[in-house]
This record gives C-alpha cells, structure tokens and sequence, in this order.
C-alpha cells in the first residue's frame, strides 16, 4: 500500500522533538495500545505519539495498513525472570474466579462470552514472588529482536498454550489488595475493552458484586448468564 511509504506517523522517544516517519519494515517504531506499555517503554523506543485511548480508536487503520505487528501488546514479549521461587495463591484464583460474571459482562461487547470466561480463568495458576523480576524482548517488524531487558513490575499475567500464570508479590496476595495492573492485563486477557479497566478493578475489589451489578445496569452493560 502506497500510504505505507508517506511520511505521515507522528512519532516520538521520550521528550524528543516529534518526527514524521513512514511505516516500511525498516523503520523502528511501535503503537503503545495500552497504558501500561506506554509507561514501561516510552523512554526507549520511538512511539507513535497518541496515547493508548487514541490509537484503540484507530484498529481498523491499522488493519488496513497491515502494521498490527507494531502493537507493544504484540512486538513486546515479557516473561518473568527465570528461577523466581512462588508459592501458589488458590484464594486469589478463587477470587477471580468469583468475579467470571462481572468480566463477562464487561467483555460482552466484544465477542467473549461468560463460559469462554470462567474457563480462561479456571486455567490461571497465581504465583507470589517477593518481587516481579521480568524480561522483556521486543521484535521489530523484521523479527529482530531489538531490544532485550530487565525489569520489575507490580503483576504479570504470562499466557502459554493451554495454561496462564500470574505473578504477584507476596505483599499484594491479600485478595482484599489488587494492584490495579492486574486489572490492566486480566482486562487484555478476557477482551474487556481499555474504557472498562477501571470498573474490572473495581469488580475484583468489591466484596458486595451486587453494588457493580447495579452500577452495570445503570450503564447499559449487559448482564452475562450461564457462567458455569
């Protein structure tokens, strides 16, 4: 496609000067979609320069330019450190587990629907570790690996065939204490779209879901049924 070689993407490194760049293989630059991207790689890498908000309203542009490879959900792969010593957290599965309808609800819109739910979340194993010690790899549109780094996080939900993984600290596996980066991944994970993160929050805080419920139906969000 011939828009591909315009120089018309706003990009940016950290705090430098913007600069228009074309989008052909071998030009090094990538779409923060979410927020938590953003922060962690904003610094290092050349971004296109809207926020994750701006680019969720430009999934079809994308598509049609074929440059989805771009995505930082997508070129950024993190993996915990290896070696991490965890114990198993079943009370904050359980938890999850007992939010299935309210993120059914939340990812309704956009295809996910509640058995697809509870069955992504049956197969989370939850991990706590004194730190989230990470490491990430990032791909350039050629398949290079461009960069490769260490890192420490709050949370990490790490998805590999048939099983995922989340890792939190031991401080945070007080199911009363759900750092909102979990809410961030766990929202990418089930299709929750970016504007709902903040309620999927408020879904694993609240002990009484009959309060979100309600909060629910007063928006206009679909109530899931059959969630076993």
């Amino acid at each position: 496609m011939v828009l591909r070689t315009f120089h018309i993407f706003p990009t940016r490194r950290g705090e430098a000067q913007l600069r228009l760049q074309a989008c052909e293989q071998h030009d090094d630059w990538f779409i923060a979609d979410q927020p938590h991207l953003f922060e962690t790689f904003h610094r290092h890498l050349n971004m296109l320069a809207f926020d994750a908000e701006d680019t969720a309203r430009m999934v079809r542009f994308f598509d049609a330019l074929h440059i989805n490879d771009r995505l930082l959900s997508t070129a950024a792969i993190c993996r915990p450190r290896p070696g991490l010593a965890f114990t198993v957290r079943e009370d904050y599965k359980s938890l999850l587990l007992s939010r299935a309808e309210s993120i059914s609800r939340l990812a309704r819109d956009y295809g996910s629907q509640p058995p697809e739910i509870s069955r992504l979340l049956g197969d989370i194993e939850v991990r706590s570790v004194d730190e989230v010690h990470v490491e990430w790899t990032i791909r350039s549109p050629s398949q290079e690996t461009i960069e490769h780094y260490a890192d420490r996080r709050l949370a990490l939900i790490v998805k590999e065939k048939n099983r995922t993984q989340v890792y939190i600290r031991h401080r945070d596996a007080d199911a009363r204490n759900v750092q909102f980066e979990i809410s961030e991944q766990l929202a990418h994970l089930c299709g929750v779209p970016l504007k709902y993160t903040s309620l999927l929050w408020a879904a694993l805080l609240l002990n009484n879901v009959e309060i979100l419920d309600n909060a629910l139906d007063r928006g206009g969000t679909l109530r899931a049924t059959n969630c076993e």
